[in-house]
């Protein structure tokens, strides 16, 4: 799974929808606040609004707001919402899979066995953590 400059903007936005609590919040505001290209962020939001992820309301008073609770927003599913279902390795991407010159080809490749390995264990961690768990730090920090 490739973290990607777009799904760092998501994360960025999402909690920044997190810390305002379930209030409408424009996405100028958030582009400013956040340091965040509005217009790549306007298709950012739309993409997690399409899914699922947020509310939108339109018009006058509207906004994004997060549709469920921080803590029940896995990192993978924000991931594969902006960005699909990558492989953080192109030997082992299910849906354009390439090989490097040195490959022997698919199942005898020891590197691949090891990058199989590290991808399960990347994706077990993304699918455990929540959004939740990328503003807890941030709270504990200003409370010190």
């Amino acid at each position: 799974m490739i973290i990607t400059r777009k799904t760092t903007y998501a994360l960025r936005a999402l909690k920044h929808l997190a810390a305002r609590g379930g209030e409408l919040t424009l996405t100028s505001r958030i582009a400013q606040e956040e340091g965040i290209p509005q217009r790549f962020l306007e298709a950012i939001l739309r993409e997690l609004a399409r899914h699922g992820v947020l509310s939108v309301k339109r018009g006058r008073g509207g906004g994004y707001s997060l549709r469920q609770s921080p803590d029940e927003l896995s990192i993978a599913r924000v991931i594969d919402v902006v960005d699909g279902h990558a492989s953080q390795f192109a030997c082992l991407d299910p849906i354009h899979p390439s090989r490097c010159q040195e490959c022997p080809g698919p199942g005898t490749c020891a590197a691949q066995v090891v990058l199989n390995q590290m991808g399960i264990a990347s994706q077990r961690v993304l699918q455990n953590m929540t959004l939740a768990d990328l503003i807890v730090p941030q709270l504990e920090a200003s409370n010190q």
